[in-house]
């Protein structure tokens, strides 16, 4: 079965196609599979506001596009309500893609999202659970993650509020992050790198700017640093080597290593090996 309807709101396009496949399962009641697709103009719109619950989420940035174009593949139980909305609101696109308040219990519905966007459109992402994985948005991002891997690829300011899943983000301006769990690794970020993190391991690589990292656990890894980094470390390994600044440490355990920095500046060595040279600057140990 194939549907399809066309609303008009303004001079807003919104576009949906349904198509419903049942699946066989273990459960009483079969799964259902249904496609719909969006479409949404943004030629007054700044941002796109997504609010969504569980199910993979990719958005990637077209140069040129003038609209928000979203595919759904809605995975559910003949008991369940998808919701599944683009409309605008105010200055911005809203997507809702969620389900109804009913318990699941053991099941697990979801909404896979595809989405392309014009590359200049903000994101404001808040979402349950899934994989987030953003590519070629020459904008701010901003998302508010329950679970799942996040990987941005290109953006401008970026912040994330993670609970747990690893968070990967490269070629960006600033990054903000505040993890519960999980890895961490940014490359080739232009503007100030701001953590904080609860446990999982972090690696910063070729970044223009300064580094400020509050970790709880977890081995910490930084090369190619362009200002000055502050650790302040609960547990675990430090390696820290070409950074163009002064490094400072505040560390409870686990080995540290420094090298080629322009000043270095342990406050607590805590427990664990101490290993620096090559330091073209101000050095001063406190243990």
């Amino acid at each position: 079965m194939r549907a399809l309807s066309t609303l008009l709101l303004a001079s807003t396009t919104l576009l949906l196609s349904g198509c419903i496949i049942h699946i066989g399962g273990a459960h009483a009641e079969p799964t259902l599979h249904q496609q719909q697709t969006l479409e949404l103009s943004t030629e007054q719109l700044a941002s796109l506001k997504a609010e969504v619950t569980s199910g993979f989420l990719k958005i990637s940035g077209v140069r040129g596009q003038q609209s928000v174009q979203v595919q759904a593949d809605i995975y559910t139980y003949k008991d369940a309500s998808p919701i599944l909305t683009l409309k605008p609101s105010g200055q911005r696109a809203l997507l809702i893609a969620k389900f109804d308040n009913q318990r699941f219990y053991n099941r697990s519905p979801r909404i896979d999202l595809t989405i392309t966007v014009p590359e200049s459109l903000m994101l404001d992402i808040n979402d349950g659970s899934g994989d987030i994985d953003i590519n070629s948005v020459n904008a701010d991002i901003n998302i508010n993650d329950g679970s799942g891997g996040i990987t941005v690829h290109q953006g401008k300011k970026i912040r994330i509020n993670d609970g747990s899943g690893s968070i990967e983000v490269t070629e960006t301006g600033a990054v903000t992050i505040n993890d519960g769990s999980g890895d961490i690794d940014l490359a080739q970020i232009a503007g100030k790198i701001r953590i904080k993190d609860g446990s999982g391991d972090i690696d910063i690589e070729e970044t223009q700017s300064t580094v400020d990292i509050n970790d709880g656990s977890g081995g910490i890894e930084l090369t190619q640093i362009g200002g000055d980094t502050d650790i302040n470390d609960g547990s675990g390994s430090i390696y820290a080597e070409h950074i163009n600044g002064m490094v400072t440490i505040d560390d409870g355990s686990g080995g540290i290593k420094v090298r080629h920095t322009k000043g270095l500046n342990i406050i607590d060595s805590g427990s664990g090996s101490l290993s620096f040279k090559d330091i073209d600057g101000p050095v001063s140990v406190e243990d």
